[in-house]
């Protein structure tokens, strides 16, 4: 015969099993459809739709330009080689060709809004192609659609970038539906590298040079390194986020700047 503590025993083990069984059957009750509707299309949320059509390409653009000194195309910029080895190409963002008062000029005084601009500019096309296959997704669910384009904006906040955009939808089926305020985010640390590099370029212009260490205990999820180039006036900043890696670069020249001078703060 079997021992009560036995049967106790296998009751029990049959009772764990069962309550495994239903906690895996509500993972996938509840998690398999959201799945499906972050990366298909669904019709009360176009937004989600526009976010995954987007998103990888916002997220390489912010990249470029945080690589490049706030600029998507290379204009007035300066090759220099990385630690690893490897050939990089910057924009300045602070230069001078001869020192008057200012030991440089800053090139772009308006850094936030002209990544803004930049990013704008190089997503347009994108968006424009993601919201009309958003139209084709939804005449072939059987909608009349009536649109407008709209204008696109792009906006550095903390920890992210969004874009928004005044396009409208005017849906047609069993009812009428409007769909505006369309947006796209992805994370991103530009914000906080657009106000490091504001504060270095203060230092620059006033003393040509920037206390690297008071950057960086100001910003202190933030590593900064100075690249002084031998032989040149040229300084490359480093900004670099510690916990993402992600990465912001930009060049400098300051002809009253000497060397390894330190400043006092």
């Amino acid at each position: 015969m079997v021992s009560n503590s036995k049967k106790r025993g296998q009751v029990t083990i049959f009772i764990i099993l069962a309550i495994l069984l239903v906690a895996v059957a509500l993972s996938i009750f509840y998690f398999i459809p959201k799945i499906k509707t972050t990366t298909g299309f669904d019709e009360k949320n176009p937004n989600l739709f526009l976010q995954s059509c987007l998103e990888d390409t916002l997220t390489e653009v912010v990249e470029i330009i945080s690589l490049q000194g706030g600029s998507y195309e290379l204009d007035f910029s300066y090759n220099y080689v990385d630690q690893d080895e490897s050939d990089q190409t910057t924009n300045y963002l602070c230069y001078e060709q001869e020192s008057f008062e200012a030991s440089c000029t800053v090139l772009q005084p308006m850094l936030r809004t002209h990544i803004e601009k930049e990013i704008t500019r190089e997503l347009t096309p994108e968006f424009n192609n993601c919201f009309n296959e958003l139209i084709s997704k939804y005449r072939a669910k059987g909608y009349d659609v009536d649109s407008t384009q709209g204008e696109l904006e792009t906006l550095l906040l903390p920890n992210k970038v969004t874009l928004s955009s005044t396009a409208e939808l005017r849906l047609t089926k069993k009812e009428n539906l409007k769909q505006t305020d369309f947006k796209v985010s992805v994370e991103s640390n530009i914000y906080d590298f657009v106000r490091i590099a504001n504060e270095i370029l203060l230092w620059e212009t006033a003393f040509g040079d920037a206390p690297i260490m008071n950057v960086m205990y100001n910003h202190q999820e933030y590593d900064v390194q100075k690249r002084d180039l031998e032989g040149d006036d040229t300084k490359v900043y480093l900004l670099q986020h510690l916990e993402t890696l992600e990465k912001f670069n930009f060049a400098s020249r300051a002809l009253n700047y000497q060397g390894e001078r330190s400043i006092n703060v």
